[in-house]
């Protein structure tokens, strides 16, 4: 209740009690079915021809659904959901792996794959665009369809990182009709190291003679002794010895499911990796395959140099100079002492004492040991552009080479990005004779003291209209700054914004902006906070956004996707498909206003009993089934006694929710070969469509049958069923599309699958209209749910339904000359005891006399006999 706590006054709105109960829609369809392209499992809302043949494509010869839907809309159809069918086990979805902006080595970043598997998602394409409010580091994916100019899906404000609340994998695959969206990146968390052999293993495994080698190298450079196999040797001996040999190194060896060996590393990560060799894993051998260099996936490491591995190193002779390097900077000379049996662990800590005395306060650097070498990477792990260089005689009496040990260098490559700021998009409205600051932080090894301070001073001097001030200006003003100071270039423009960056890359070199006079940050609006460059796994790092696809003039184009399949021919399972995948006819499980179900085409009993089925588990629609029919110009004309035999002994589930219709109608095709080409297709699309257009003009009450229901388009029929042979077929419930002089080709039955099962239900218009009054009551009571139970609500809901009752007895929906004889509404006492209402129940009766068809209209005729004085 209202609260009355001050004098006032207080005017409140209450309620009337009326509910008014609103009618549901009766007239939309649902087919499901092949199409030339389209979404697969997805039912999707047309309203026109033209929609369809958008989405799904125009007619084609291998199937019935496009031509179905056609005579829908023909014969006066207005709305259906579309579910395209498609073969699940075999057919493949269209991606693209898209590389990130890295330009030194790019690496794949985001796949985008289809939203469903077959040659459809081929006429996807992706166009990468800068982001609207971020476009550094974020962007704007375009999804087209078939052309670049049909765009049908934009998703702006894109990040990499799982963090954000824009992460590209949330924001598209919870939303997007056509695309989903993978992180590489985050796919790629931790992997195992492996290797496979080409060919399954023989038992016994054919080894030579004289004797192969197999031999493992690890991660530390132990030397491991290498397993020999002489002759033919036992296949399960071959796993025995080598696990033996090689468990302690973590490294695993097994058979597959074929009999091909794996060898894999027993922990995960990209450092986790090994090398394998010998005789016998050579060209032609039994083991061919794995030889080589194998690493697991994970977080990358940085720029990295290994020593080889030795028990001891000897540095004297001079041997003892080392010069370390990143990023062009170079660390104080090291001079290592002179030592013919250093260690790899007396050598790594000469070096960080050395670094750690001079330019290593920062932890640019990692020395460490792995088992007798020594590994010299930078901290950062991994993005872009870290670059590591050792020189000196050390370097090279040590023998370093790259991080897999395959190639001699004292070069070593990571992969980071520069720290940047960017600011608003302009113009901006700027005063004379204010500036702000850039603290670059590009000293030795990120030395703090080495900072250099830019300072932009902006005016009427270099900018043309202060109030105006454009992006470019301002790039202009910081760039004069920065080559005064020795720095180049560091602005840009990006998307109308200007984007300053460090002119090196990696967390240990820094970018500050500081406002100054008359605040004009208050405009620019850059950060101020500092920022660092970006490592590989950095998430924020831009380096990680999917590039543009730009072409010889610098034209942003769109990527296809690629590899789409449709794979074989669609199944009976898969037009019904499976309620967990929602696929098939199941992809209609969330679609609630679908009011009557067409599979075109599908006249195999086990379709026909499954859809009759779903439909009577939904109780909300009808499935019209189409009788077997002519599908070649071959086959045989399918007479009244198979389509009885097949309807009374061959389709097992036979309710209300069911109606079967036959003929098949010759049609002209327009996809068809020759002059004037024709074919037959099913009833279900012209019967839908006369559902429709007797729901709009009539009522879902009267029969979709009668002289009225004159088919648009059909040539003739397959067969011209007289009425002998309907008297066979209509009583067990097949409805006869025939043909009259004076009427054309009519639809001229109304019975449900159900006329022999149930025959209280035994009439089309009586099955649906309940379902419409079912319906149309369900939604129209929600509101009662957790009110209070007692004879308030009874009254409420028995008041609202007769209102509902009352408008279709007065719209001619219902039999009897009176709404007593019409219907019946009961909501009290009787129905609802106390242990209804404990048990948190409410319980109303609705009763309604149906219109029924006039089926059999008799008339007799006899002759009057003249009386005399007559």
């Amino acid at each position: 209740m209202a609260e009355y706590l001050h004098p006032g006054v207080f005017v409140e709105e209450t309620s009337s009690g009326v509910r008014p109960i609103e009618g549901v829609g009766t007239s939309t369809a649902a087919f499901i079915g092949v199409t030339a392209k389209g979404v697969p499992n997805k039912a999707t809302f047309i309203t026109t021809w033209a929609q369809f043949t958008r989405a799904f494509g125009d007619l084609i010869p291998s199937s019935y659904l496009p031509y179905s839907v056609l005579e829908f809309f023909n014969n006066g159809g207005k709305r259906c959901y579309i579910v395209r069918a498609l073969n699940v086990v075999s057919s493949v979805t269209a991606s693209r792996d898209l590389a990130d902006q890295e330009t030194a080595a790019p690496r794949n970043t985001l796949r985008v794959s289809a939203k469903g598997a077959g040659g459809w998602g081929n006429g996807l394409l992706v166009t990468v665009q800068n982001a609207t409010n971020n476009p550094t580091t974020e962007f704007k994916l375009v999804i087209a369809l078939d052309d670049p100019a049909n765009v049908v899906e934009l998703f702006d404000n894109l990040s990499m990182d799982p963090n954000s609340a824009d992460y590209v994998e949330t924001a598209i695959n919870d939303a997007s009709d056509y695309i989903t969206a993978k992180d590489l990146g985050a796919s790629a968390v931790m992997g195992f190291a492996q290797k496979v052999s080409t060919n399954p293993l023989a038992d016994p495994v054919p080894f030579a003679g004289g004797g192969e080698t197999v031999t493992l190298e690890p991660p530390d450079g132990t030397v491991i002794p290498p397993v020999t196999f002489t002759g033919n040797v036992a296949r399960a001996t071959v796993l025995t010895q080598l696990n033996a040999a090689w468990a302690a190194f973590n490294v695993s060896v097994s058979l597959d499911s074929t009999n091909h060996l794996v060898v894999a590393s027993s922990s995960a990560g990209f450092d986790k990796y090994f090398i394998l060799g010998g005789a016998a894993t050579g060209v032609g051998r039994p083991l061919v395959g794995l030889a080589g260099f194998a690493a697991g996936t994970g977080a990358a490491i940085g720029a990295t140099l290994k020593s080889a591995a030795q028990a001891t190193f000897d540095t004297t002779g001079g041997n003892n100079l080392l010069n370390i390097s990143v990023h062009g900077d170079a660390a104080p000379l090291i001079t290592l002492s002179a030592n013919a049996a250093h260690t790899a662990t007396t050598l790594a800590a000469e070096i960080n004492a050395a670094l750690g005395a001079g330019s290593n306060a920062h932890g640019l650097l990692s020395v460490r040991t792995e088992g007798n070498r020594v590994v010299i990477s930078t901290v950062n792990k991994g993005a872009a552009d870290s670059h590591l260089v050792l020189s000196g005689t050390a370097a090279t009496q040590l023998q370093f080479r790259n991080f897999d040990r395959t190639t001699a260098t004292t070069d070593g490559q990571g992969r980071s990005e520069a720290a940047f700021v960017q600011s608003a998009p302009g113009p901006f409205a700027l005063s004379d004779g204010s500036n702000f600051t850039i603290t670059v932080n590009n000293g030795p090894l990120a030395d703090p003291a080495q900072n250099v301070v830019v300072t932009v001073n902006l005016g009427t001097g270099n900018i043309a209209n202060l109030a105006q001030a454009t992006a470019t200006e301002i790039m202009t003003a910081i760039n004069t700054a920065s080559t005064a100071a020795g720095l180049g270039n560091i602005a840009s423009v990006v998307a109308n914004r200007v984007v300053i960056r460090q002119s090196r890359k990696g967390n240990f070199y820094s970018l500050q902006i500081a406002d100054g006079l008359k605040s004009p940050n208050i405009r620019l609006k850059f950060e101020t906070s500092a920022k660092t460059g970006f490592v590989e796994g950095n998430t924020a790092s831009p380096f990680l956004r999917p590039a543009s696809n730009i072409d010889a003039q610098g034209v942003i184009q769109p990527w296809p996707l690629l590899n789409g399949d449709d794979g074989p021919a669609v199944s009976n399972t898969d037009l019904i498909g499976t309620p967990d995948l929602k696929t098939g006819l199941h992809a209609l499980d969330d679609v609630t206003d679908v009011n009557f179900v067409a599979i075109p085409g599908a006249s195999d009993a086990g379709v026909i009993s499954q859809a009759v089925g779903y439909c009577g588990i939904r109780r909300d629609c009808i499935f019209i089934a189409d009788s077997p029919g002519k599908t070649t110009k071959d086959t045989p004309v399918t007479d009244p006694s198979h389509v009885a035999d097949f309807l009374s002994n061959k389709v097992t589930t036979k309710t209300s929710y069911g109606a079967f219709y036959y003929p098949w109608m010759l049609i002209n095709d327009s996809v068809g070969a020759g002059k004037n080409p024709t074919r037959y297709i099913p009833p279900s699309g012209f019967v839908a469509g006369m559902y429709a257009r007797i729901d709009n003009t009539r009522g879902v009450w009267k029969a979709p049958a009668g002289t009225e229901a004159n088919l648009v388009d059909p040539l003739a029929l397959e067969y011209s069923v007289t009425d002998s042979e309907q008297d066979i077929l209509n009583p067990i419930g097949v409805n006869c599309i025939r043909q009259f002089p004076a009427s054309g080709i009519v639809i001229w039955g109304a019975r449900t699958m159900g006329t022999l099962s149930d025959p209280e239900w035994r009439y089309v218009p009586v099955r649906r209209y309940a379902i419409y009054l079912e319906q149309s009551i369900y939604r129209g009571t929600q509101w009662a749910v957790f009110e209070p139970n007692d004879q308030r609500l009874w009254n409420a809901l028995q008041a609202n339904i007769s209102d509902f009752m009352m408008g279709e007895f007065r719209a001619g929906a219902l039999a009897g000359t009176s709404p007593q004889q019409a219907f019946q509404v009961k909501c009290d006492i009787d129905l609802n005891p106390a242990s209804e209402v404990n048990a948190g129940r409410v319980n109303m009766e609705v009763k309604f006399a149906p219109l029924k068809p006039a089926e059999f209209v008799i008339i007799r005729i006899s002759q009057k006999v003249q009386t005399p004085g007559s």
